[in-house]
């Protein structure tokens, strides 16, 4: 019974993790042409803005690329503080906070920064108002790591 309680929470686990994948179904291999799955920021219309997958023409680059950047380019600072202060006891330590958010204006990335901000922006205020107050800061570093899964951003 365990065995299978633990083989549903995986499957739904992997199932979770595609959501940022695109519903078209893959270009079959007979087709000659690419298949590009891009991330799905908003509903699906179609349209001629920039958010279409474009696919670029050089032999040297095999991989299908996104008109939306897939990298780093597109998260940014929320928090960025760092300082070096010493608490009532006379001990100096640097402190510093790094807390990204995402440069982007859907609704998703909105909620998503909304909860970043709740859960380390509120660290980060505190650490601060404890060195106005000359009190101990508990939280010595906040700092993120990006992982991409193709068109899926994990911040750790």
């Amino acid at each position: 019974m365990k065995k299978l309680l633990s083989l549903t929470a995986a499957a739904l686990l992997l199932i979770t993790t595609g959501c940022g994948r695109s519903n078209a179904p893959p270009a079959s291999a007979s087709s000659g042409t690419p298949s590009v799955s891009a991330p799905i920021t908003e509903p699906t219309v179609e349209s001629s803005d920039d958010t279409t997958p474009t696919v670029q023409k050089d032999e040297a680059a095999a991989k299908p690329q996104n008109s939306r950047r897939l990298d780093d380019s597109r998260i940014i600072p929320l928090y960025s503080e760092r300082f070096t202060y010493t608490d009532p006891y006379g001990i100096e330590d640097t402190y510093f906070y790094e807390v990204p958010q995402i440069d982007d204006d859907t609704e998703d990335a909105k909620h998503i920064n909304a909860i970043i901000d709740y859960r380390y922006g509120y660290l980060v205020e505190r650490a601060l108002d404890a060195r106005s107050r000359n009190d101990f800061i508990d939280t010595s570093y906040i700092i993120w790591v990006s992982n991409w899964n193709g068109p899926v951003l994990s911040l750790l």
